[in-house]
């Protein structure tokens, strides 16, 4: 399960940028896109980068999610320029949001995934 690997590795941000990289290469940095969406293929080529150099923030968002799972906290979001955290209010949903560019890269996990 998606939820219990991401638990597992929570107070680790290498491990962390690990997994969503690994993610990220499995669906969304694979797969071809029309030419003239070029912008498209330059965000692919960033996020890794990117998803490196919030290793604290999405570590922060991983941990407060769990915190919010467990009911020992309320969820506080994440709103840091490029990167976003967020836990649905009904739903209890993790979404992870980086914006490369014009592109929005968008991480999302069931609360029981």
């Amino acid at each position: 399960m998606i939820i219990n690997q991401l638990l597992q590795i929570q107070h680790d941000p290498a491990g962390i940028v690990g997994f969503l990289i690994n993610q990220a290469e499995t669906s969304v940095l694979k797969g071809d896109y029309p030419t003239n969406m070029g912008y498209i293929a330059e965000a692919r080529q960033e996020l890794p980068a990117l998803i490196k150099e919030k290793d604290k923030l999405t570590t922060k968002c991983i941990q407060g999610f769990n915190r919010s799972r467990e009911n020992k906290e309320s969820f506080k979001p994440i709103d840091e320029g490029d990167f976003s955290c967020h836990v649905g209010e009904t739903t209890g949903w993790l979404r992870m949001t980086f914006q490369v560019g014009k592109i929005r890269f968008v991480f999302m996990v069931a609360p029981l995934a």
